[in-house]
């Protein structure tokens, strides 16, 4: 992560921080959470409205 130029520091903060607030705020042990780190897309999707019996959902 270091080589990629990444600050590994705020990034370590900001996932401690996290697990703390899911520990003591939510009461959730989350040593088995995932975090994916990502970016937005580049490309748009349309989408779609879906409808059930004409009724916009």
């Amino acid at each position: 992560m270091e080589e990629l130029g990444f600050d590994t520091h705020a990034i370590a903060r900001t996932l401690a921080d996290t697990l703390v607030f899911c520990f003591w705020e939510v009461h959730v042990d989350a040593n088995d959470v995932e975090f994916v780190s990502g970016s937005e897309s580049r490309y748009t999707r349309k989408t779609t409205t879906a409808r059930s019996n004409g009724v916009q959902i």
